[in-house]
């Protein structure tokens, strides 16, 4: 167990991520590759990457509870930066990762010259980092922003009802005993945050459970990975070449999303003046377009937004190209 105790300094800085990590999901989904087949939210995803190089080369890092967080800090938005570029971590923190690893799993020769420090090994991390990147994780981003922010905004509405509701909620294996919050892990150790704060980060490939790091490095964000509490199954309600958008989400929900896409965030006021609809109606429409990772729905002082999300440009723009076709 993973006992992190705060002040109320912490509790005070305590922060939810409304944006995806690109580097925690491509590490993540390694896990998720080799260690969770029968989880069904991942089948399709699994169906499209097939077992690769890039993958096997970094599977030899990974441990049933362990993942190479040290090469996080070099995954870069465009999966060529993070191939061609440097490795940027701490070389003190792998050689004790790649330690901690030799006690749960047999370290390969890869394993022990990257823990040496081995240039050859670091181009090689790199390489196969960045193609896996590109073949695994980079084509479902979109989705994987978009149930992101809407689980962001879901722990933003609990949080303001207070703090400890929003950490009671955030999954089975996760309780909030004020000022402790315990994490069911491998791990059996007590932090004090000391004014460090938290970061929560909703994770698409968390899968099953949550995850810590920065617990071991006093210099790294001590960021909580937690599961999505409510996950679509990755890769199955993406658009598929819809005639038009109105075809797949109906003449008014298709032009509310289309208003939200063009004009930016709406109030439900907004769209139904708009639309030329009941604001009840209107509410009804937003409900099944938020429902459908479509659009995320925020709090601006005293009004309601509604905002565009990743996949419902991602939706937009496969409807227009589609009707040209």
């Amino acid at each position: 167990m993973l006992r992190l105790h705060f002040t109320l300094a912490d509790l005070a800085s305590l922060r939810i991520a409304d944006r995806a990590k690109l580097d925690a999901e491509v590490l993540l989904s390694l896990h998720v590759a080799h260690h969770q087949n029968g989880d069904i939210r991942f089948r399709r995803w699994r169906r499209a990457v097939r077992p690769t190089p890039a993958a096997a080369v970094l599977s030899q890092l990974c441990g049933p509870s362990l993942l190479p967080a040290f090469l996080g800090a070099s995954v870069k938005p465009d999966w060529q930066d993070t191939s061609g570029g440097a490795m940027e971590d701490d070389p003190d923190y792998r050689v004790a990762y790649v330690r901690n690893l030799s006690r749960s799993r047999e370290i390969t020769p890869f394993g022990y010259a990257l823990g040496r420090n081995d240039r050859h090994a670091r181009r090689l991390a790199l390489r196969a980092l960045g193609s896996y990147q590109r073949g695994a994780v980079d084509a479902w981003m979109p989705q994987i922003q978009a149930q992101v922010a809407t689980e962001h905004h879901t722990l933003a509405h609990l949080a303001a009802g207070g703090t400890g509701r929003m950490l009671d909620a955030l999954h089975p294996l996760i309780t909030w005993d004020p000022p402790v919050l315990s994490v069911n892990s491998h791990v059996d150790s007590d932090v004090h945050l000391k004014g460090r704060g938290l970061l929560i980060q909703p994770t698409v490939f968390a899968g099953g459970r949550p995850w810590m790091s920065g617990y071991d490095a006093t210099h790294y964000q001590l960021t909580l990975y937690v599961p999505l509490r409510r996950q679509l199954p990755l890769g199955e309600h993406e658009p598929e070449s819809p005639r038009t958008t109105a075809a797949l989400l109906g003449r008014t929900r298709s032009a509310l999303l289309e208003m939200i896409a063009d004009s930016g965030p709406h109030t439900t006021g907004e769209l139904a003046r708009r639309a030329g609809c009941s604001p009840a109606t209107a509410s009804e429409h937003t409900t099944v377009l938020r429902a459908s990772g479509l659009i995320t729905t925020i709090r601006v002082g005293q009004q309601v937004h509604h905002a565009i999300t990743d996949l419902g440009e991602a939706l937009i723009s496969a409807g227009k190209r589609s009707a040209w076709t």
